[in-house]
């Protein structure tokens, strides 16, 4: 009896105790314009391009996958992306201040990347997001579709979801816009959404999409 409350006892604490990665649906690439956070939040950025404010794992349906993992496996480690961490600076950095981007990529890793360990390992899922994040080139894309960059000019929030649907195809990506002051509607960010490879685009759908209805400016 006593043998058999032991091997009990030995399965509950390697259950209790193994890492528990969450499983996700697809994930969703948010990309912030630095302009428009600096007139959201009062800070001094000298970002031009669209910078990532994260990778995702998602569900299509709540509950949304947060803080898969607390196990020792899977804690950031700012030496696993050592490789990446100049170019991290740029394409993901802390629009506070750079001093503030090693927090800033555990934060993430934390709350959303353990959530794709099952898939990616650290160094991969950073990794993965800036080869969307490059891939996808939005500035580039808008300003093919004539829409630029202005503090003055204003664009329809069709027009700016067209200009991205010519690159990824016919799948809804999210606009999700502010309005700090004076009434002017500002495109604050980006979200596109892929497979749960990060491979294929798929479709974001409508619900978050803030800027809808409303003429939109993309400040300088």
């Amino acid at each position: 009896m006593k043998s058999v409350f032991i091997v009990f006892y030995i399965i509950l604490v390697t259950f209790l105790f193994r890492p528990t990665y969450s499983t996700y649906q697809y994930f969703k690439l948010s990309l912030q314009w630095p302009p428009s956070y600096q007139q959201q939040y009062g800070v001094l950025t000298t970002q031009k391009n669209f910078t990532i404010h994260g990778l995702w794992p998602q569900n299509f349906s709540r509950p949304w996958p947060q803080f898969c993992s607390r196990s020792t496996s899977a804690s950031f480690n700012i030496k696993t992306i050592t490789s990446l961490r100049g170019q991290l600076a740029i394409d993901w950095p802390n629009l506070n201040g750079q001093k503030w981007n090693n927090n800033f990529w555990e934060d993430e890793w934390k709350k959303h990347g353990t959530c794709s360990l099952n898939n990616f390992k650290q160094l991969q899922y950073f990794s993965l997001a800036i080869g969307i994040k490059n891939k996808l080139d939005i500035l580039r894309m808008l300003e093919n579709a004539g829409i630029r960059p202005n503090a003055t000019v204003t664009y329809n929030y069709i027009d700016i979801v067209d200009a991205i649907k010519a690159k990824i195809g016919p799948y809804e990506p999210q606009l999700y816009c502010v309005m700090p002051h004076n009434n002017v509607v500002l495109l604050l960010e980006v979200r596109v959404c892929l497979d749960v490879n990060g491979a294929t685009y798929i479709s974001c759908g409508n619900g978050y999409n803030s800027c809808q209805g409303n003429l939109i400016n993309i400040p300088e």
